[in-house]
């Protein structure tokens, strides 16, 4: 009677932390902010996005960090030769056709890593078994 009792206790406890846990990466999926540098943005997006230009003809000014109108220009023509939409925006398309990727798809893909791992622990736990790290990939891990 005593081993049934912990045993339900236990698997409540799972379900309860399982959702709670995808309730988590839903909530965190979802409100990401996509990031883009226009008009006006600083910092060292920006002065990824002027070094490439520069480097392939598009940009003549100088290497600042600063997204001016000389910068916005530039974007510009990058996008009409490129077949984008030409906004002088580097958004997520634009930058994904410069080679710049934002810290956030990262962070994103390894947050949803992490969750998956914490409940393969918890099930496992759950079970009875003992954690142990399996050889993992950046993609899936093999059991």
């Amino acid at each position: 009677m005593l081993k049934n009792k912990k045993k339900i206790i236990t698997i409540f406890i799972v379900a309860f932390i399982g959702i709670v846990i995808t309730i988590f990466a839903i909530l965190f999926e979802n409100n990401e902010v996509e990031a883009l540098s226009k008009y006006g943005s600083r910092g060292s997006e920006v002065t990824q996005i002027q070094t490439k230009l520069k480097r392939w003809g598009y940009y003549n000014g100088n290497i600042d960090g600063i997204y001016g109108t000389q910068t916005v220009n530039a974007v510009k023509y990058f996008q009409r030769k490129n077949g984008l939409t030409q906004d002088g925006i580097a958004g997520p398309a634009t930058l994904r056709a410069m080679g710049i990727y934002s810290s956030s798809s990262t962070s994103s893909s390894s947050n949803s890593s992490n969750v998956n791992l914490l409940a393969r622990i918890i099930y496992g736990e759950s079970r009875g078994e003992p954690y142990t790290r399996t050889s993992c990939s950046r993609s899936s891990c093999n059991e």
